[in-house]
């Protein structure tokens, strides 16, 4: 999810969901200079001190207010709204 939208992401490529299919897009583009302007970013990291959370058993990592979420098949980490 990256603000509020389901994609997969396979191999760096973005598929958008689409009812039961999900269609290829572009990479994301995040706003930023908003509230919650971190969501929907991509690190390639979680901060070192981040507090690991699991949720309904998905595993997140808290740091300074950002929630980090896995994202499946990579060693990287999406910014998500707060899951509490």
């Amino acid at each position: 999810m990256i603000a509020g939208i389901s994609y997969a992401l396979i191999d760096n490529v973005y598929y958008k969901r689409n009812n039961d299919t999900y269609d290829y897009v572009q990479p994301p583009i995040v706003v930023t200079n908003q509230v919650g302007a971190n969501q929907g970013s991509v690190v390639n990291a979680v901060p070192q001190n981040a507090q690991t959370v699991v949720i309904a058993g998905t595993t997140y990592y808290v740091y300074n207010g950002d929630w980090y979420a896995p994202i499946a098949n990579t060693n990287q980490f999406v910014i998500v709204a707060p899951q509490v």
